[in-house]
């Protein structure tokens, strides 16, 4: 028997470090990331390329061999075959074909394979460890970088696509021109916070008693970005924590997170010019001088102007790209980039696609909360953090869609029954 036990045990402890690894070449090497993603060196974008096409057999692979237990149902079936559809046509009716679509749709397949071969639990287990660890080596790099700058000065440097320069640590990246935002590996705080504040969520789902130290360090690393768009998302997360549970001991918790967290605030607004009405963090919004101002307004009213022009199959991948900061100008002057994930749905794929895609997050939020005010929270966040940066060529999107799609709830196999993980 404890021979058995052994075993048991041994195996879920290689599940979880298969798991931990894969979440973390998901994550590092993909279109997000400075070194993957924005890098001027092509080897770079070469290997991120070649690692996307290659999660589809590996997925595909761990699909068959555990078929009997989560085989693809007609719902998700349908779904895939709409989207393809509204994609293909999209295309052809643009005459907009290219080979970003056939990735899109690669990675569209490997997204609901994933979420089909591997426990939504599971996934967000891994999700929040990778992203802890990243943001624990992340915060120790930005103190040393003012502390002993030198240091850092002795790592290989990055240039991005914009000819911005980094110093490359593999899990963060620093500014070369000191910066004090904390970027971790990604191109922006802004693609940052996404990870973060999805990782809060899972915490808080995955556990009665959350854990103050990941909570503690994951709150930093949100608040280290400056992004007003992160700091949003971060006030329903907490929301979505205080209306959670109301037990004794979990309010004894929440007392003591939301007083170090209002104690923060507080510092950083005494002795700082961040929080205030001009300052790094708010200073953007409403200003139509700030470039990310702009950007985020543009990519509500030119998607929305764009989609106006063609609601049916939409303009397409290329044209969209073409077309946006050409409304972009006629609104507020200048060209700015495209932000909102969920609106260039509509606008590059029409209704039915952008429909399909919106509802699959809702869905995927779902799951994770059936009591409509929680919900309420969470698709605040959502809307949030996948309206601040274009993420929409991310294995990861696709991912929560699949799990939003498929018959898996959060509660039936969060027990981690070993014969059903793969990955």
């Amino acid at each position: 028997m404890r021979h058995n036990t052994n075993k048991y045990l041994k195996s879920f402890h290689m599940v979880g470090s298969r798991s931990f690894l894969i979440m973390l070449i998901l994550i590092m090497i993909s279109r997000e990331t400075i070194l993957f993603g924005t890098n001027v060196n092509h080897i770079f974008i070469t290997l991120r390329n070649f690692i996307a096409l290659l999660w589809l057999p590996i997925f595909f692979i761990q699909y068959n061999q555990t078929r009997k237990y989560n085989k693809f149902s007609s719902k998700e079936i349908s779904i895939l075959v709409l989207m393809f559809f509204c994609i293909f046509f999209s295309g052809a009716v643009n005459a907009d074909i290219s080979i970003e679509y056939f990735f899109r749709i690669v990675i569209i397949i490997s997204g609901f394979l994933y979420a089909a071969v591997t426990p939504i639990k599971t996934f967000m287990v891994a999700f929040e460890k990778v992203l802890f660890f990243i943001a624990s080596y992340s915060l120790v790099v930005y103190i040393v970088s003012f502390l002993a700058p030198s240091i850092i000065a002795t790592f290989p440097v990055v240039t991005n696509s914009e000819s911005l320069k980094y110093y490359n640590l593999l899990f963060t990246c620093i500014p070369r021109d000191l910066d004090i935002r904390l970027y971790g590996p990604f191109r922006e705080p802004g693609v940052y916070i996404i990870y973060l504040n999805l990782a809060l969520i899972f915490h808080i789902v995955n556990n009665e008693k959350v854990n103050f130290w990941k909570i503690g360090v994951l709150i930093a690393s949100i608040i280290l970005s400056y992004s007003t768009t992160g700091y949003i998302a971060l006030l329903f997360v907490l929301l979505f924590y205080l209306f959670k549970n109301n037990n004794t001991n979990n309010k004894k918790q929440k007392y003591i997170i939301i007083i170090i967290l209002f104690a923060a605030i507080l510092v950083l607004w005494s002795y700082t010019e961040i929080l205030s009405i001009d300052g790094l963090v708010f200073g953007k919004i409403g200003n139509m001088d700030s470039e990310s101002s702009v950007a985020r307004f543009s990519s509500v009213t030119a998607n929305l102007r764009i989609f106006a022009t063609s609601p049916i199959f939409g303009v397409g991948l290329k044209h969209l790209a073409d077309l946006f900061p050409r409304y972009s100008i006629l609104t507020f002057g200048y060209a700015s980039t495209n932000t909102n994930t969920i609106l260039m749905q509509f606008a590059a794929h029409g209704l039915l696609y952008g429909s399909v895609f919106f509802i699959g997050l809702l869905k995927f939020f779902k799951k994770l909360s059936a009591r409509k005010l929680l919900f309420v929270f969470l698709c605040g966040v959502g809307v949030v953090i996948f309206s601040g940066e274009d993420i929409i060529g991310n294995i990861l999107v696709y991912i929560l869609i699949g799990y939003g799609y498929n018959k898996e709830s959060l509660n039936k196999r969060g027990n981690m029954n070993t014969s059903r993980i793969t990955t």
